[in-house]
């Protein structure tokens, strides 16, 4: 395949062509992922630099990439690295991909997490008593039901 002049552009819908052709969803924006990778920019710097012509080496790199893709590889195992919670992870076919969807979880259990250090005792108190036998704390070995009462105030038996 000759690889030397040509441009972003046309190698990106040759990409997005092959890839269609393989039944790919998302062909196109596959196509601009993977040759922002190749370009070392953005993707959205990649589809505005559709005049640069590509050397041989960068279009060969490239469509390695579009093979791979095209064998219905996912773009993180492609891509080597999936972007998750602002960073970027390493990953390939013997790990999972972390899913977005997974991110809205992390979010949720820092807000919790963040909530249980500046109030602890209210935030303990108000998770036992909506509802203790769903409360994520009865799997915490040590804990037990917050006592109420000011310790002070307490007598032993």
């Amino acid at each position: 395949m000759k690889t030397d002049g040509i441009t972003v552009a046309e190698w990106l819908q040759k990409g997005g062509d092959y890839l269609e052709g393989r039944g790919v969803p998302e062909a196109r924006a596959n196509c601009e992922f993977l040759l922002a990778e190749v370009l070392g920019v953005g993707r959205a710097e990649t589809v505005l630099q559709g005049d640069r012509e590509l050397s041989w080496k960068q279009g060969s790199h490239y469509w390695e990439y579009i093979k791979a893709r095209g064998k219905r590889l996912p773009l993180a195992y492609v891509l080597g690295t999936q972007p998750f919670c602002g960073i970027s992870v390493k990953v390939n076919p013997s790990v999972l991909v972390p899913r977005p969807e997974t991110e809205g979880l992390v979010e949720e259990v820092v807000r919790v997490a963040e909530t249980a250090i500046r109030f602890p005792r209210t935030f303990i108190s108000s998770m036992w008593e909506r509802d203790p036998a769903a409360s994520p704390l009865r799997w915490l070995p040590s804990f037990r039901k917050p006592c109420s009462t000011p310790p002070i105030y307490r007598t032993r038996h």
